[in-house]
């Protein structure tokens, strides 16, 4: 169930607005709040915004559901309160990749703020002066390029919401939705329509907040869990087909060993929805992910400890045009690529971050494997990371259908330790524990996108591999570590120029 009434909600409704918020450490071009007088991104072409179907023509995007209670900001290194740690987690997600991100419901409390207008741009517009959480995490967006979608209590003539507000990469706010159903009394005002719609590179996208996907339990009139107008509420949210929905809770499913899980694969499913869920991990309320429409888990994130789940949100058909009015979020990558997938299937399958046998800057490499039904050239194809680091392939080289190919930072097997390199890329480098890699072609369209941490498995002197060309690989469960050395090696375990050896 959501979030029952609390002893200080309508305490914390009544009293002042939430005090400024910051980090131990507050630093000059800090995120946080500064005031109007900020001088960061202007507008740059609001996304369209209504409701409607798609029209078919889709980009892959990464989404991220960041899991976070409120109160747990010292599980977050360098944070005093909960702002400052959303704001970490949603900087962590924009580094391995995402460009959306969604936090839960009550990550921020209870104090109320005014609730912006769609189109409005709070962290350069003076009315939202007062509002320290809305200016934020739109200043945030802007700076980082990706599209925030949070969770708070808004004040509007008199009536206080609870409220889910998505500010995209330009600072905007591009949709609102109040909170339609309440599960117990809140001591809120329910909003009255259904869903507001925003344009996305992988299609329309909805609002909705905890409970008011209840229904999906019953599918019918059972009050108090279900009536006629929370029924009626999801429907009409279903019956305008969007193809994503960002969903923000304070959740436990009846107890379920697998706590909100299961119900949101539910709703993912019924209403054939890509499910973005962020859930709370206050005591027994945890369990969020990211769902696709048949309901499969694409990762779930179900601990007491903060973290995130990430989904890659596939394309389908023709890749949105440049001139759709959509803006994909800046990669992070200089100069701006186009954002849009490249018709190339190169899959990045092998990584050795972190060689024993020989030193990093001797022996690091990745493989690349053609997935697709023609050769690729990869002349002018370009690695970079999330830090805007980047080495441009400058040499023919072909990478023939079903074909792996070994790129490092050495193509000496003298000195890197016996890997077969096909190019080497130099100074471009892999960390040891944490890292990203993106590949673009020469259109500077995005082929492939790996994004690894420690909770990977990543082993000294050991490679980490895609167990089959075809998973996804943005999960860390279709990677596994080498157990044994390659012909040639010099002691160092993988499978360079081959299909993975670990793994089922």
């Amino acid at each position: 169930m959501c979030l029952p009434a609390r002893a200080n909600a309508m305490c914390l409704i009544l009293g002042a607005l939430l005090a400024a918020s910051g980090c131990r450490e507050s630093k000059e071009g800090s995120l946080f709040d500064t005031g109007p007088g900020w001088d960061g991104p202007g507008p740059a072409g609001d996304q369209t915004v209504g409701p409607g179907e798609d029209a078919g023509k889709y980009a892959s995007i990464k989404v991220a559901a960041v899991q976070y209670g409120p109160g747990l900001f010292s599980e977050v290194t360098g944070c005093s309160d909960d702002l400052c740690a959303l704001v970490h987690l949603v900087t962590e997600a924009k580094q391995a990749g995402a460009q959306y991100a969604v936090t839960p419901e009550y990550a921020l409390g209870g104090s109320p703020e005014p609730s912006p207008s769609v189109g409005d741009q709070p962290a350069t517009d003076a009315r939202w002066a007062s509002a320290t959480n809305i200016r934020t995490l739109s200043k945030l967006a802007a700076s980082l390029g990706i599209t925030v979608v949070y969770n708070l209590i808004t004040g509007d003539a008199g009536k206080y919401f609870n409220t889910e507000i998505a500010v995209d990469g330009t600072g905007t706010v591009v949709a609102r939705h109040y909170k339609y159903y309440f599960y117990s009394d809140e001591g809120l005002d329910a909003g009255t329509n259904c869903c507001d719609l925003f344009d996305t590179p992988a299609g329309k996208a909805g609002l909705l907040i905890c409970s008011d996907i209840n229904c999906i339990i019953y599918l019918k009139n059972n009050p108090p869990s279900c009536t006629d107008y929370a029924l009626g509420m999801m429907n009409d949210f279903v019956a305008r087909k969007p193809r994503l929905a960002f969903f923000s809770s304070y959740w436990m499913a009846k107890g379920s060993t697998t706590k909100g899980t299961a119900i949101q694969s539910k709703f993912a499913k019924y209403a054939k929805v890509y499910l973005i869920a962020a859930n709370t991990i206050s005591g027994d309320y945890h369990g969020g992910g990211v769902y696709a429409p048949d309901g499969t888990a694409l990762q779930i994130f179900d601990s007491t400890k903060p973290g995130i789940a990430y989904g890659v949100i596939p394309g389908v058909g023709t890749p949105v045009p440049a001139d759709s009015g959509v803006k994909p979020a800046d990669s992070g990558v200089k100069p701006a690529d186009s954002g849009a997938p490249s018709s190339a299937k190169v899959v990045v399958t092998e990584l050795m971050p972190d060689p024993q046998a020989v030193a990093d800057t001797q022996g690091e490499w990745l493989e690349l494997y053609n997935a697709g039904t023609s050769a690729v050239n990869l002349s002018g194809w370009k690695l970079a990371d999330s830090s805007g680091n980047s080495h441009t392939i400058a040499a023919s080289l072909s990478l023939g259908v079903g074909q792996y190919l070994v790129l490092g930072n050495n193509s000496n097997q003298a000195t890197n330790g016996g890997v077969p390199v096909a190019y080497s890329y130099g100074g471009w480098n892999l960390a040891n524990s944490a890292d990203q890699v993106l590949l673009y072609d020469t259109t500077g369209a995005l082929a492939d996108q790996v994004s690894y941490d420690s909770s990977w498995g990543v082993a000294s002197g050991a490679s980490l591999s895609l167990k089959n060309p075809a998973l996804d690989n943005s999960l860390a469960s279709s990677w596994c570590v080498e157990q044994a050395a390659w012909s040639g090696s010099t002691g160092d375990k993988g499978t360079p120029g081959a299909a993975a050896g670990c793994g089922p």
